[in-house]
């Protein structure tokens, strides 16, 4: 049960989501933005899914995240920033976040990912909660920090349960390659993507993300638990792509390029987020399938949609996005 819940990072892809996954079951919900027009303006035409209880503040100030938290049992830290400034933000965020979370009691749900896990074993494998976490990369390693310093938070008051998931996309997903693909696609010309485009891969949508976690959070059998989460089924990212130009009814045949590793890593020298982003390029290179069974066996039957569904929906909301001439930044 959750009688009041905050979001941190609800500007973002799966923040998003998962307030319009508490607001649709009534529940109270307050969200810490810096912005709050920015947040607003997800949503077509300024209207917001239901009351949301916006705290302008910053994550650095203790009390931003005091008044956010004030009166909340549930939070889910779903913020993000750009990949060079991880080492520094996102740790002390997570350390903020924990403390307080600690210190109130609070249950943590936090979205996790497939960062964890480093280089693909076996190409057949699916990847369970027990699978070794062999991060090679500093993102993965912190990726791997964050989950143990709310680890730590769960021992000294907290509850934690951590879902962990494959590539994101859907509204208000800005990643670089999720952007290249839809507006691509909807451009009617060819996209940029990494990599090899023909091995499995796996890919939820942010709004069945963000529903998974909601269920997980509300039940109580998942608190103190780690859970993955896969996409309705692994695909190829030329099958995905493809059906991405289909449903937005594009008729070029080519529909992406791929981007050489050596023009990243030679971009990577002049643009640091480039550069992090260059090393998990592995990622577009060997198969990294998640294995939900412990969360059907915990939480219930996946929520996960099927892609032709949730590809509409984002193409529908990339529309209004680049309707509306904004930035992601």
């Amino acid at each position: 049960m959750i009688e009041n819940a905050c979001v941190l990072g609800a500007t973002g892809g799966i923040g998003k989501a998962v307030v319009d996954a508490l607001i649709s079951r009534n529940i109270p919900t307050k969200i810490l933005v810096r912005d709050k027009e920015k947040y607003i303006s997800l949503y077509p035409d300024g209207e917001l899914p239901g009351r949301v209880s916006v705290i302008q503040g910053e994550l650095d100030s203790n009390q931003s995240l005091a008044m956010a938290l004030e009166h909340c049992d549930t939070v889910f830290p779903c913020y993000n920033t750009k990949y060079q400034n991880w080492s520094k933000d996102m740790t002390r965020w997570t350390s903020n976040v924990a403390d307080l979370s600690a210190a109130l009691q609070a249950k943590i749900v936090f979205p996790g990912n497939v960062y964890n896990f480093g280089h693909a074993s076996d190409s057949e494998l699916r990847i369970n909660e027990e699978h070794p976490q062999n991060a090679h990369t500093e993102l993965g390693q912190l990726r791997i920090a964050f989950e143990q310093r709310f680890a730590r938070a769960a021992l000294e008051g907290a509850s934690l349960t951590i879902l962990r998931l494959p590539d994101v996309y859907g509204p208000a997903v800005f990643t670089r390659s999720i952007v290249s693909v839809f507006e691509s696609a909807l451009k009617n010309k060819p996209c940029s993507w990494y990599g090899n485009p023909h091995i499995l891969h796996d890919f939820i949508s942010t709004i069945d993300a963000g529903e998974a976690m909601v269920r997980a959070a509300l039940e109580p059998r998942a608190a103190d638990t780690v859970l993955h989460v896969p996409g309705p089924s692994p695909i190829t990212a030329h099958e995905w792509i493809s059906l991405v130009y289909r449903l937005a009814g594009s008729n070029i045949q080519k529909t992406y390029k791929i981007t050489p590793k050596w023009f990243l890593k030679i971009i990577g020298l002049f643009d640091k987020q480039v550069s992090k982003f260059a090393d998990t390029l592995y990622l577009f290179e060997e198969s990294h399938i998640m294995d939900g069974s412990k969360y059907e066996q915990i939480v219930g039957p996946s929520p996960v949609r099927q892609y032709e569904e949730t590809i509409k929906e984002t193409l529908d909301w990339f529309k209004f996005w680049f309707k509306t001439g904004l930035t992601a930044n």
